[in-house]
């Protein structure tokens, strides 16, 4: 933890507790007082010790830790008034905390308490009409509490970033539109924000501009390089073979900050590819879950080759990428077929499909209603595979033509048109 004394400048009658975390182990609880908390510490200034006094809590913002007062592992925040005992004002989240996840979390009371996990909203807000004690003696602490001597109590075991203290109860639009953003210099009514990038050192810093530096407590305490980089977990990705197309499945674990998915495509396998790899659709990402969710993406256009690679390149709303491991699937026809052309009618171009399951000596003819012959598209050997060709009737006049596909034994027309 992170202790950051006194600092009688992080008094607040209205404020907004923020930071990122992801708990890994149990942790220790505190006691906020009676009539309060027993939670696992994440933003702090202060804890149970008196009464009637500058001696009470500030604001309190954990883990609950007991079941009897509340859902165990949802958020608990928590205040102590000017008032004598008892004096304290607890409130709960709905969301159980999940291990091994990231979250991010805001506190807002400005005479009514509201708690916001990943940006929403969390339960119902709870109306209090007291006023917080902002001149609490209380040392402030980031992963853990403690008194007017700087006497600490519990602890949070995990990961902890980016934690902020405002002076108002920020809206909900601010903390949702804010929340990925890392704030590195001064801001209205932000009086304390700890970016905890220093990795070596046994202070933590303040961008606020109002120098409440932090003073690492506990011999359990590591810096963890770009805790936030990997902020999407995939967990499965495969392709099957659905009629004439290619069906892509995934499913994230838990998503942090996740613009989406570009789907690319390479024709070949990994050892022998025929193309480069190119972009063929984007699947947007559902932001930021700690649930898992799944994708699907459909591949109509199967031409060049009869095995195809995919790949995802996950992308985070700030432009960073990551790419998932590669899948591969055969697509070999099992008989010839001719397609209608696509777009239909057409002006100037149109695109025709066609599929040949062995290797073969194949010709695409155009003729006009009268059958008399205007263009010849393809006439070569060619492997087996399915293949799309483009048609250009720049030079030829309005009205209904036909396009004949013969391989080997094998033949078929269809018609198009050409619509100026």
């Amino acid at each position: 933890g992170s202790a950051i004394g006194t600092a009688t400048g992080l008094g607040a009658v209205n404020f907004t507790l923020e930071c990122w975390f992801k708990r890994t182990g149990t942790g220790d609880q505190v006691s906020t007082g009676t009539g309060g908390v027993l939670a696992i510490p994440l933003i702090s200034k202060g804890r149970g010790e008196g009464d009637g006094t500058n001696l009470d809590m500030n604001y309190f913002l954990g883990i609950n830790n007991n079941a009897g007062n509340a859902t165990l592992n949802v958020l608990a925040v928590d205040f102590e008034d000017n008032g004598g005992a008892p004096n304290n004002h607890a409130y709960y989240g709905v969301t159980p905390i999940v291990n091994g996840v990231w979250y991010h979390v805001a506190a807002t009371y400005d005479g009514t308490w509201r708690l916001y996990l990943n940006g929403l909203l969390e339960g119902t807000p709870l109306a209090v009409g007291e006023t917080p004690r902002s001149d609490c003696v209380q040392h402030a602490g980031i992963g853990t509490a403690m008194t007017s001597t700087g006497a600490t109590d519990g602890f949070f075991q995990g990961e902890i970033d980016e934690v902020r203290i405002w002076n108002v109860a920020r809206t909900g639009t601010e903390i949702l539109n804010n929340k990925d953003v890392e704030i590195s210099t001064p801001q209205t009514n932000l009086i304390g924000r700890w970016g905890l990038n220093e990795g070596t050192t046994l202070f933590v810093n303040d961008a606020s501009g109002r120098n409440h530096v932090g003073t690492i407590t506990g011999g359990g305490t590591t810096w963890i390089e770009n805790p936030l980089s990997l902020p999407v977990e995939l967990i499965s990705f495969e392709a099957v073979v659905v009629g004439e197309k290619i069906k892509l499945k995934w499913r994230t674990e838990t998503e942090l900050n996740n613009l989406g998915f570009e789907v690319e495509r390479q024709v070949g396998s990994r050892q022998s590819t025929v193309g480069n790899w190119e972009d063929i659709g984007f699947v947007d990402g559902y932001g930021n879950s700690n649930s898992p969710k799944d994708y699907s993406f459909i591949d109509a256009n199967l031409t060049g080759g009869t095995t195809f690679s995919y790949r995802l390149k996950q992308m985070d709303n700030d432009g960073t990428y990551e790419y998932s491991d590669i899948v591969e699937v055969e697509f070999a026809p099992t008989e010839f077929a001719l397609y209608q052309n696509y777009p239909n009618p057409f002006n100037p171009t149109t695109k025709i499909k066609y599929s040949i399951p062995t290797e073969s000596i194949v010709t695409i003819k155009v003729f006009n209603i009268l059958g008399k012959e205007v263009g010849t598209l393809i006439s070569e050997k060619q492997e087996h595979g399915n293949y799309e060709i483009d048609f250009d009737g720049s030079n030829l006049a309005s009205g209904i033509y036909l396009y004949k596909l013969q391989a080997g034994t094998f033949s078929q027309t269809k018609k198009m048109m050409i619509l100026r």
